[in-house]
């Protein structure tokens, strides 16, 4: 196997704020998906994020994220995440 098939053997899809994305790994973290969904604004003390996810591998299946999780996704992309951001006043 080449590295350039182990390499995409390895990537899993997932739908970010109804994108299509690409991850390295089956497991996903909070902070990895905010940084998917919003790049420039990830790390951001003024911000807070919000997410929610459907049709995981593991349990649950659906639920909310915070950060610290973790989520074990499909490998044929259609594990969901929805992220919204808020800045704190």
């Amino acid at each position: 196997m080449s590295e350039q098939e182990h390499k995409k053997e390895k990537e899993h899809q997932v739908i970010v704020n109804m994108e299509p994305k690409v991850v390295s790994g089956p497991t996903v973290t909070f902070d990895e998906i905010v940084r998917l969904a919003f790049p420039d604004k990830a790390g951001d003390q003024n911000t807070t994020f919000t997410v929610t996810f459907r049709k995981a591998q593991g349990q649950p299946h659906d639920g909310a994220m915070v950060e610290g999780d973790t989520v074990e996704i499909k490998q044929n992309g259609t594990t969901s995440f929805t992220v919204v951001h808020a800045t704190k006043s």
